[in-house]
């Protein structure tokens, strides 16, 4: 099975329903829902929406969409090796060092799912496009029904 780490842009694209991004990050996580690939996710990608979400939502409505994301998505730590490793990087964005440091840690990621491909080009880790991750690799499948708003 695919394993994919599904970054912040991508969940905020599906949750806040964010047009024209929305489909593809719908297919994305309704694929891992049903086990078709298999999603990961970091606690600071998770902080970080819970942050922005947060904004215009309730803490428990937020709360209530973490525990269904991680319901759907594996978590791989950041742990002190990965963060000394970002520390080193020559990454620009911290924030995506530590994402992909962990990933690399974690050993079984495949392809880095994001919508902010050029913070990653120092990546060793395949770095996709919602949209080129869906066709590259799934075609044209039909997995539109939102795994976040229709629990």
């Amino acid at each position: 099975m695919k394993q994919v780490l599904i970054d912040t842009d991508v969940l905020l694209d599906c949750c806040l329903n964010r047009e024209p991004f929305a489909k593809d990050a719908i297919q994305l996580l309704s694929l891992c829902e049903r086990g078709l690939i298999q999603g990961h996710t970091t606690p600071l990608i998770l902080s970080n929406f819970y942050y922005l979400v947060r904004k215009n939502n309730t803490h428990q409505q937020v709360v209530s969409i973490l525990k269904k994301l991680t319901s759907i998505l594996q978590n791989i730590p950041i742990t002190t090796e990965s963060l000394m490793q970002a520390i080193e990087s020559p990454f620009k964005d911290f924030e995506d060092a530590l994402q992909y440091h962990s990933c690399v840690d974690q050993g079984d990621i495949q392809c880095i799912i994001t919508r902010n491909k050029k913070d990653f080009r120092n990546s060793q880790i395949a770095v996709m496009l919602p949209s080129e991750f869906l066709a590259h690799h799934l075609g044209n499948g039909n997995a539109t029904n939102n795994p976040i708003a229709g629990r």
